[in-house]
């Protein structure tokens, strides 16, 4: 019954301090109600300002003072979240987010932000090896600081101390693993921060060298030229009270609560009787919460730590394939373009192809790795194209043909099967993946005989068998096949080489692609893989681009290559200036915007190479602009870049095909053969 009493008054007391008249006026009213979608950044990194809960939903105490805001002015704003500060900066200058929670003023900022309610101030503190003898800002010359990208503390530092050596990484946590690594000689950050992740991650060699004379004072801000948004923030930020504000610092700054009845004598004379029962409830409770707390702050650090390890893995992975496929993009290319042009000797003829050979090995492991990383965390999408059934075996049956006559094994597809203009609608690129790792599996554990591949066509099922006489499965190994990294027996590892991915790799993407995989295996006699994919019919691809275009005498075209690699264009120019018997203008842009400059100044463009990876302004924002500027005009992207997210970004950006690093000759040409001969028949 007091229980309820106690929450009773609260709640009016709570009621009275909330309900004042309404600040905004009619326009703004008015306003609002125009913009539903208006945005604001939330950026989940650390508690108690912001951070991710179980849920995966931001909370803390920025949270919940744009929440009291909303409620001021009965508006709610559409969260957009962020994992790096450097990107709420990028967008924020552009205009793509209206208020920034939790942000720092400086000269630069106010020249496109207004700021508003600083809510604390943190001092900022130099981080240093223990041991390390550094105790000001002037110990810090001829030293390398780090710092994360895109804070305000740069900025600071830049304009008192030009001198200093200033480099940066993607977070807090970043600059601190580099530190106590040796890679940087000192960090400077709030202290409030520093303390927590340094306890938080265990950076036991790190500790707080200095302060310095800058202090973290966080607030919100809203670009300048939305004026009456301006009027609006500034108006609920002046209309919360001292004591709406306390109540904020009170749940996350971990301050000491006072019990609410102890500030009402009247209810102390009434209650007076139960003060002795009710602070023992009160401490109770409070240890209960404690610990409570105490446990949930660890399971959290230990998810955080994980999700942080898979994360840093992920990236890893994907950043090494991009970093091995640009060096290797320049090696194939020139590589594949001696081989078909160069005046060389039947020994150097041999060389280069060992040369593309062990090039092509390297990029199979670390695609392999990739493709098994990405199938694991569910990032998998499905594409449908149009594919001729015909061309997509005849091509992978040419492929393995020289890995099959090296080991003398007769490597076949039963031309029966073949249907001409057998044309489906499927995930080209994962049924090319499926059928390389079965058949590559096949030739490895084949010593001699055969190995075929079969098709057929049942209803709207693609029915797809490859057969070896190869070494087999034994019965007790069946059930383990698929593993992942696994290959069967010592003596097997040791005779053939791999990671054992294929297996794996093969049975994630038909089962990415709605597909059943099955085998049938004897011991030393062979095996039987089977594998059944549904797929839509689609009427004969028309094959007459070449006649269609080459009856016509006009071949000339003008390209923009959009690449930030100097090598690599030099790669792709050369591609073109020998692709016979197109006559190709060659322009380069060194970047994104350089390639939406050209674009606009010359209307004799006809194709576009689009990098993806390059400084100013990347090929995504690059093709977004150049597809409003010219909607008809090709995209092609040309990247290292391929996980599914990536061809799916560059798709969405409104690219028409995706060429992946390092390139391979005959595939490039005839994909820019292809769209440009469909663009001038739709002409």
């Amino acid at each position: 019954m007091f229980k309820s009493l106690f929450k009773l008054i609260a709640f009016l007391v709570l009621l009275s301090s909330c309900s004042t008249k309404p600040i905004l006026n009619k326009q703004e009213v008015n306003w609002l109600k125009e913009h539903p979608n208006l945005s604001v950044s939330v950026f989940g990194y650390y508690p108690p300002y912001q951070f991710a809960n179980d849920f995966g939903d931001v909370e803390g105490l920025f949270i919940d003072y744009l929440e009291l805001l909303e409620r001021k002015i009965n508006y709610k704003f559409k969260k957009q979240k962020y994992t790096y500060w450097h990107n709420v900066i990028e967008d924020a200058q552009v205009g793509r987010v209206d208020i920034i929670l939790e942000i720092q003023e400086t000269k630069k900022r106010k020249s496109y932000l207004n700021f508003y309610s600083q809510l604390f101030e943190s001092q900022h503190v130099i981080v240093a090896k223990k041991g390390t003898d550094i105790y000001s800002l002037s110990d810090l010359e001829n030293k390398k600081i780090v710092i994360p990208k895109g804070y305000a503390i740069w900025e600071l530092l830049n304009e008192q101390y030009p001198n200093l050596t200033i480099e940066m990484e993607e977070n807090e946590v970043e600059c601190l693993r580099a530190l106590s690594a040796g890679k940087y000689d000192a960090y400077i950050g709030a202290k409030a921060v520093v303390n927590y992740f340094i306890q938080a991650k265990n950076f036991e060699d790190l500790t707080i060298s200095a302060e310095i004379p800058y202090s973290y004072s966080p607030g919100i801000a809203v670009l300048k030229d939305d004026v009456i948004l301006n009027d609006i923030i500034k108006k609920a930020t002046e209309s919360v009270s001292i004591n709406e504000k306390n109540a904020l610092f009170d749940r996350w700054l971990l301050k000491k609560v006072k019990p609410f009845y102890l500030e009402f004598s009247f209810w102390l004379t009434v209650l007076l009787f139960l003060f002795t029962l009710l602070l023992a409830n009160v401490l109770f409770n409070r240890y209960l919460k404690y610990k409570i707390k105490e446990r949930t702050y660890a399971l959290l650090l230990a998810k955080e730590e994980a999700e942080q390890s898979s994360l840093l893995k992920t990236s890893f992975i994907h950043n090494i394939s991009h970093e091995i496929r640009t060096p290797l993009n320049s090696i194939l290319g020139f590589s594949e373009l001696i081989k078909k042009e160069g005046d060389i000797s039947a020994d150097q003829q041999n060389h280069i192809e060992k040369v593309i050979h062990s090039g092509k090995q390297l990029i199979y492991i670390v695609d392999d790795i990739l493709e098994i990383s990405n199938l694991q965390t569910k990032e998998v999408t499905v594409h449908y194209d149009e594919v001729d059934l015909i061309d997509v075996f005849t091509n992978i049956i040419d492929y393995f043909k020289p890995k099959a006559e090296e080991k003398k094994i007769a490597l076949s597809v039963d031309s029966s099967s073949l249907i001409e203009g057998d044309v489906v609608k499927i995930d080209k690129q994962r049924l090319i993946t499926i059928l390389n790792k079965l058949i590559d599996n096949a030739i490895k554990f084949t010593s001699e005989g055969s190995v075929s591949l079969s098709y057929s066509k049942k209803e709207d099922v693609l029915d797809i068998k490859i057969v070896d006489t190869g070494i087999g499965i034994k019965d007790d190994e069946k059930e383990i096949i698929f593993d992942s990294f696994l290959q069967l027996e010592n003596k097997i590892s040791r005779k053939f080489s791999g990671l054992g991915l294929g297996l794996s790799i093969a049975k994630e993407n038909t089962l990415a692609l709605g597909g059943s995989i099955s085998f049938e295996s004897k011991e030393n006699k062979g095996s039987t893989f089977t594998i059944k994919l549904p797929y839509k019919s689609v009427a004969e691809i028309n094959k007459n681009f070449d006649a269609v275009k080459y009856e016509d005498d006009n071949l000339n075209y003008t390209v923009l290559v959009a690449e930030d690699v100097k090598i690599n264009f030099l790669l792709v120019n050369s591609i073109l200036k020998k692709f016979s018997p197109f006559n190709f203008s060659v322009l380069h842009a060194e970047n994104g915007k350089e390639a939406v400059d050209y674009v606009k100044e010359h209307q004799e463009i006809d194709l576009v190479i689009m990098d993806i990876r390059m400084p100013v302004m990347d090929g995504y924002e690059a093709t977004k602009i150049i597809k409003k500027l010219r909607p008809e005009l090709i995209v092609l992207a040309h990247t290292a870049y391929s996980s599914d997210k990536d061809i799916e970004a560059a798709l969405n950006a409104g690219c028409e095909e995706v060429i992946s690093k390092p390139i391979e000759v005959d595939f490039f040409k005839n994909t820019v053969k292809r769209f440009l001969l469909s663009s001038q028949i739709m002409q």
